[in-house]
Order: C-alpha cells, then structure tokens, then sequence
C-alpha cells in the first residue's frame, strides 16, 4: 500500500524514497553504495539496481566516471531540492492512511511509549 503510493507519485517505490533520503543526509561529497547499503532495509544488490534507476532519472548522480556505475552516489541538486520534500509528503500521508488511521489512541500511546523508551528521537 505505502510503495504503491510512492509508485503512483513518483515512480519509484518505497525503498526508492529511502534512499533519496538516506543521501540528501550524508556528505555532500556523497556516499559509497556499500554504506548505504548498510543504513538502509534494502539487499546490497537491490540498492545498486535502485541507483542506475535513479541516475538514469538524474536524481543521483556518480563519481566513478569511467565505468558509470554508481559506486559513489550523491542526490542530484536540483532533483532533490523539487523531490525529496514531496516524497516525504508522500510518505507521511501513506503512513496516516494505512498505518495511523487505522489505530486507537490507546494503540498510538503505547507505540509512541515503546519508541521513547527505545531512545527514537522523533516521538
């Protein structure tokens, strides 16, 4: 439900958005796809598939120009200056309607008691 929200908005899917995300948030220099990889809920192999799609879109952009593989990925500029702060819209949206909505306010307490007590600084 919340990747069929991100395909129909933005063509790419949840594990897409993260890893907009998870670069816009880095070095400007950019990251290695392996750290990425690690910082993201998705396979190594899936996350280079997702940046040769998102550099072929030119959201990400790569300095290994030789080989045009993204080893070492940064967010385009002027791509994630117009999307990242619709996708996080996206997203936010996806989880009220099938996530939250769907929860008493009983629920959403103990949810918001358990990620505090997990030290999550959000709640």
């Amino acid at each position: 439900m919340i990747d069929d929200a991100f395909d129909r908005a933005h063509g790419t899917g949840l594990s897409g958005f993260e890893l907009i995300a998870r670069l816009a948030r880095v070095h400007p220099g950019g990251a290695s796809l392996r750290y990425v990889a690690e910082h993201v809920v998705v396979s190594p192999s899936r996350v280079s598939r997702l940046a040769e799609e998102l550099m072929a879109r030119g959201w990400l952009r790569t300095s290994c120009l030789a080989t045009r593989r993204p080893s070492l990925a940064r967010a385009a500029h002027r791509r994630r200056a117009h999307h990242l702060p619709s996708m996080e819209a996206t997203f936010a949206e996806a989880i009220r309607a099938n996530l939250l909505d769907r929860l008493t306010q009983k629920q959403l307490d103990s949810i918001v008691a358990v990620c505090r007590s997990l030290g999550a600084p959000h709640c």
